[in-house]
């Protein structure tokens, strides 16, 4: 994958300060949708765009977690190793990947990948 697709450092930290209710609601914030003017009805559409994309990378993350888990610096390292796993596996594009990379390492890496196989925790 190449590098130059992963969100720069600085966004990647700006990401960071957000609330995950923010990066749910961002991970939808593009969208057109009357529905969505309900109180917490774009932070439930995002929780469901969440979880449809989590289903689809939870595998590649984890293993690429368990993988640099030891030499992994910071939490923006993380999410870019976790931005890159999901670009390169789904090809979504970055405004759904970076929201929903910060919102794999704010609930936490061991809590994704508890029981995937090549993860933390788990014996292969």
């Amino acid at each position: 994958m190449p590098q130059e697709r992963v969100p720069p450092r600085s966004e990647i930290e700006s990401m960071l300060g957000l609330s995950q209710e923010q990066l749910y609601e961002s991970l939808v914030a593009g969208e057109v949708d009357f529905d969505l003017n309900h109180p917490g009805a774009q932070i439930a559409k995002g929780k469901a765009a969440f979880v449809a994309l989590l289903r689809r990378v939870r595998q590649p993350v984890c293993v690429a977690f368990h993988a640099h888990k030891e030499s992994v610096r910071d939490a923006a390292e993380l999410v870019a190793i976790v931005a890159g796993v999901m670009l390169s596996v789904t090809g979504v594009i970055h405004e759904a990947v970076l929201p929903a990379s910060v919102l794999v390492v704010k609930i936490g890496l061991e809590e994704v990948c508890r029981g995937v196989d090549g993860a933390a925790g788990h014996d292969s």
